[in-house]
C-alpha cells in the first residue's frame, strides 16, 4: 500500500489483514443511528414453520449489501457452521443481495422470499414506518453486537496535519457542512475506538477463519 493514503477506512476483516503489513492506527468509527455497533439478524414470517436454524435448508434467502453489513455474511456462516448446519451453500437454496433493506424485509413480510439477514436497526426503522412487520415477522437467529465498520491512519502520518484531521473527524456534528457529509453516509458522527471496541468482531473474523481452515 502506497504511503501516500494517510487515512483508510476499512472493513473490520480487512482492518485485520491489512495492519498486518502496514502500521495503522485505530482512530474513529461511525455511530450511524446513534449506535456504534451493529447486530445483524435472520428474519422469517411468525407463520412460516421456520422454527430453527435448520429450517432454512433449501430456502431462499435475502440479504442487504452496505458499509454496516460488513460482517453479516461472515456471522451467518459462522452460525450455521456451528450449528453443524455446514455453510450457506449447502444449507440454503439461494442468497440474493440487494441495496435496500425494504428489498430483503419486504418479501419476506409478503410471503415470497422465505427469510431475510438485515441490521436489526434497518429492521427497527422499517417496523417504526409500518408495524404490522414487526408483529408478522420474527427474529430467528441474531448475532452479537459488533463493528463492521473503522477508520484508521497510517501510524507515520503525524504532527500538525494529523491533529487537524483528527479534529474535522469528531467535530464535523458541529456544523452544518460536516453534517450533511455525514448524513450522506448515514452517521450520526464520528467517535475515537481502540482495539477493546472491536473484540467481538475479531472472535467472529477468527471463528470464520478456523472454518475455512477445517473446511476449505
Amino acid at each position: 500500500m502506497k504511503g501516500e493514503n494517510k487515512i483508510l477506512g476499512l472493513q473490520g476483516q480487512d482492518y485485520f489483514r491489512v495492519r498486518e503489513h502496514v502500521p495503522l492506527d485505530l482512530v474513529f468509527l461511525p455511530w450511524p443511528g446513534g449506535r456504534k455497533t451493529s447486530t445483524y439478524v435472520v428474519l422469517v414470517r411468525d407463520d412460516s414453520g421456520i422454527d430453527e436454524s435448520s429450517h432454512l435448508r433449501g430456502r431462499l434467502l435475502l440479504t442487504v449489501e452496505g458499509r454496516q453489513m460488513g460482517l453479516a455474511r461472515i456471522w451467518l456462516e459462522v452460525m450455521l457452521s456451528e450449528a453443524g448446519l455446514g455453510g450457506s451453500r449447502s444449507l440454503l437454496q439461494s442468497v440474493k443481495t440487494h441495496h435496500r433493506v425494504a428489498q430483503a424485509v419486504l418479501p419476506v413480510f409478503f410471503g415470497t422470499a422465505d427469510a431475510c439477514l438485515v441490521s436489526r436497526s434497518g429492521f427497527e426503522t422499517m417496523a417504526e414506518l409500518n408495524p404490522q412487520i414487526s408483529q408478522q415477522l420474527r427474529v430467528l437467529a441474531s448475532s452479537p453486537p459488533v463493528i463492521p465498520f473503522v477508520t484508521c491512519m497510517r501510524s507515520d502520518f503525524t504532527g500538525i496535519d494529523r491533529q487537524r484531521t483528527e479534529a474535522a473527524y469528531l467535530e464535523a456534528h458541529l456544523h452544518a457542512q460536516g453534517r450533511q457529509l455525514l448524513t450522506l453516509f448515514g452517521d450520526d458522527r464520528d467517535e475515537r475506538c481502540d482495539e477493546n471496541d472491536l473484540q467481538s468482531s475479531l472472535e467472529i473474523i477468527q471463528r470464520h477463519g478456523q472454518l475455512e481452515t477445517t473446511h476449505p
